[in-house]
């Protein structure tokens, strides 16, 4: 029999799922935050304990979100939340095209990028903001549990290795750079890969390109090494 693709071991891989009871950054605003009931589960059994959760894998706003969980188990006295699980030991977290700052807007963000055809459309960022952001102002988005990249620098220090999947035609890119300059800066463990002619989830496509068994299979062998 064929062995099965390294890929594949993702459907093994014990990860971080968050399932979140409410969306408010602040009691009287209705944007995204991670909730402040987190329910921790894994395909080894989280809740028995068995096995702690070693790998956080997430892909766009998944990513923003996994990243400020990370965050709010590192630091859920800052908000006063009680986690009701002993706090899981993260091994290392792989991050596709993440969403990890919020105080720039998609204006912005698109900017002076050579193929504005290839980015998501307007009106698609647009619905994303109004489902998730409005209507806190953009002067507000600095909140880590919404923009984890401004996480100051005792909690950076404390990170686990982490790794960009970016796409080369993608708004995103930039933040997920500029976020892994700064941990490369306080010596964290860093891949960062961009993937040529790619743009924002060039992986979910019907007829995905090559490009995207090869990003998925490197990815897949640093989160066996972090297992190891």
């Amino acid at each position: 029999m064929e062995s099965p693709p390294p890929w594949a071991m993702w459907l093994r891989v014990p990860t971080l799922r968050v399932i979140a009871d409410a969306f408010a950054t602040y009691s009287n605003w209705n944007a995204p935050r991670p909730s402040r009931a987190i329910w921790l589960n894994s395909t080894l059994g989280a809740k028995t304990q068995r096995r702690a959760i070693r790998v956080d894998v997430g892909f766009s706003a998944g990513d923003g979100l996994g990243l400020a969980v990370w965050v709010l188990l590192n630091n859920a006295e800052e908000w006063g939340y009680k986690v009701p699980l002993p706090t899981p030991k993260i091994a290392g977290l792989a991050l596709f095209y993440p969403s990890l700052d919020q105080t720039v807007s998609k204006a912005r963000k698109r900017e002076g990028l050579p193929r504005q055809d290839l980015l998501l459309p307007k009106g698609l960022t647009d619905i994303f903001d109004a489902a998730y952001l409005e209507p806190v102002p953009i002067s507000e988005r600095g909140d880590i549990r919404l923009s984890p990249s401004l996480m100051p620098e005792d909690l950076v220090e404390r990170l686990p290795p982490v790794c960009f999947c970016l796409c080369e035609h993608d708004m995103l890119t930039a933040e997920g750079i500029a976020f892994a300059k700064c941990l490369e800066d306080h010596s964290i463990e860093v891949y960062v890969r961009v993937s040529p002619d790619a743009r924002h989830g060039w992986d979910k496509a019907p007829n995905p390109a090559d490009t995207v068994a090869q990003a998925y299979n490197e990815v897949s062998e640093l989160i066996r090494k972090w297992l190891e």
